[in-house]
């Protein structure tokens, strides 16, 4: 039984904040607010009359070549693409690998991510039958992967990496990054590593976050 979603708890805070003058701010939710750019909607409209069938469960290798270029202006990694996936959003993705792994590799039943998370990390574990260990952070919020239990180490199958991290904030270095995957892979564990924040900037002249 997967326990209950987080937003799903906070109702009933929510209701006792209620009760308080000034109530709650509710963060729990981001809900995209900027307009929709004009080369999109273009797009959408002329392609919605001969959308009629169903997709590609793997993408359009037109879509999938597209990522695969832009991938390689944003961080300069030569990708083919047929190494690309698409997928309907993130979660989807974060949800339904744990699954997929263990079919490969049944062996392994610890899904690592980070303590303090986006909850889904731990649910695709659960739903996919395999055990969620939160990975302990340092005072910066940092991951602690010296203080993983050798016995989940061994048995881990995937390691959930997030960085820029929600809802920390914090940015792991690169020598930080690199020594995780390093970590991981000795473990014989597979990095998955959540970019969903890859187009943020610290930057006030727009240069990327390394």
């Amino acid at each position: 039984m997967p326990p209950p979603y987080p937003q799903a708890r906070l109702g009933e805070l929510q209701h006792i904040a209620a009760a308080v003058s000034g109530g709650a701010i509710d963060t729990s939710v981001g809900t995209p607010v900027d307009p929709m750019p004009e080369i999109a909607v273009r797009a959408l409209t002329e392609t919605a009359a001969l959308a009629t069938g169903y997709p590609q469960s793997i993408g359009s290798p037109l879509f999938r070549e597209a990522a695969a270029a832009w991938i390689r202006r944003r961080f300069e990694i030569r990708m083919d693409a047929d190494h690309v996936l698409a997928c309907v959003g993130t979660k989807e993705a974060v949800a339904g690998l744990p699954q997929l792994l263990s079919l490969r590799t049944p062996g392994r039943d610890v899904v690592l991510y980070p303590a303090v998370s986006y909850p889904t990390y731990a649910i695709g574990a659960t739903l996919a039958g395999l055990r969620p260990v939160p990975i302990p952070v340092d005072a910066d919020w940092h991951l602690d992967l010296d203080a993983v239990d050798p016995a989940d180490a061994d048995r881990a199958l995937i390691v959930w990496l997030n960085d820029p991290a929600n809802p920390t904030g914090a940015s792991a270095s690169p020598e930080r990054m690199t020594a995780a995957v390093e970590w991981a892979r000795g473990h014989g564990a597979v990095v998955a590593s959540d970019e969903c924040y890859a187009e943020f900037t610290y930057d006030a002249s727009g240069a990327p976050a390394p």
